[in-house]
């Protein structure tokens, strides 16, 4: 039995505020997509992660200062973690995704990042000893693989084999990957103070998206008003904010959990899309989504709840003979 707020996963218990906050997340993130879209029209990719992540390392450092800078960082390796969490974290994923978006839809980007929980597979098995891949996770991770196929196929797909648009589906599922591999990253930390965690790890992204974008670009340009509005929303909201939820969802009930956001942040996405760009929602966008989440359920399926549906199917069989 299970107290009220308490639910039941297949790693252990997960309280309901860790349910709450990851629904929560999910509109948050799904959101993020098309506003980067509008940023888009306005800044260039590497100047918009820049922007974007020093307002959102000022807004979290004022947050950490509240807490008295609390960190605990302890070992060395720790802070290698640190510098590693804001390359994967933030900047590279931040740039992939502003990058691939100005030539695929808001759509299609946040549907790539549903394959983050297939990603996460073979990274758990190499870098979690807990975590082994059987028959069941290899066959969720072939079909989910489909699903990404499918984003590339050239007969009338949401990515044609263009050029531009092939490297721009492509750096938005680099992207994912780098979501995936910094959740290993952050799992394997020893315990840090989150709101620390996250500043000092939006720091290092927003000093490597500086520097880049310097290097590339030059100068900061001027910014219009109406973009630096969309920025700083971007910068506060799906990016400050939201880091610290996914930091303290990680460390509270581990990654695996974390990867069951890619169930919804991918429809929030298609639906904002939709809704604010006037984007259209093809079927084989819907397929691929569908495969990818079919392939991630099937690979996050514990054997407790198998036999448990079994239970269930034979339980209401052994109903239907005996009323009949």
């Amino acid at each position: 039995m299970t107290s009220a707020n308490v639910v039941e996963n297949e790693s252990g218990t997960v309280s309901l505020s860790s349910w709450v906050s990851l629904i929560a997340l999910s509109i948050i993130w799904g959101s993020s997509f098309f506003l980067i879209e509008l940023a888009l029209k306005g800044i260039s990719p590497a100047w918009l992660v820049a922007a974007r992540m020093g307002i959102a390392t000022a807004f979290t450092f004022m947050l950490w200062a509240s807490h008295r800078f609390a960190l605990e960082l302890g070992t060395r390796r720790n802070g290698m973690g640190l510098i590693l969490l804001g390359l994967f974290n933030t900047a590279l994923p931040f740039f992939l995704l502003s990058w691939g978006q100005q030539h695929v839809s808001s759509s299609l980007a946040g549907v790539s990042m549903a394959s983050a929980g297939l990603i996460m597979l073979p990274l758990a098995h190499c870098f979690a000893p807990s975590e082994t891949v059987d028959k069941r996770k290899l066959i969720g991770f072939v079909i989910g693989f489909v699903g990404i196929l499918l984003l590339f196929d050239a007969h009338g797909a949401s990515v044609s084999v263009e050029k531009h648009e092939f490297f721009g589906g492509l750096a938005c599922l680099l992207a994912a990957t780098c979501y995936a591999i910094s959740s290993i990253i952050m799992k394997r930390l020893s315990a840090v103070n989150p709101v620390g965690l996250s500043a000092l790890s939006m720091l290092v992204g927003a000093l490597l998206s500086v520097a880049f974008a310097s290097a590339t670009e030059g100068g900061p340009p001027v910014i219009p008003s109406d973009t630096m509005s969309v920025v700083i929303i971007l910068a506060i909201i799906p990016t400050a904010f939201a880091n610290l939820m996914r930091i303290r969802i990680i460390r509270q009930s581990g990654p695996i959990f974390l990867s069951s956001v890619s169930y919804l942040v991918p429809a929030w996405a298609v639906l904002f899309g939709a809704l604010f760009l006037g984007e259209e929602v093809t079927y084989s966008l819907v397929l691929s989504l569908t495969l990818i989440l079919l392939g991630v359920a099937i690979s996050q399926l514990s054997d407790e709840k198998v036999l448990s549906f079994g239970y269930i199917v034979n339980w209401i069989r052994s109903q239907r003979q005996k009323s009949g």
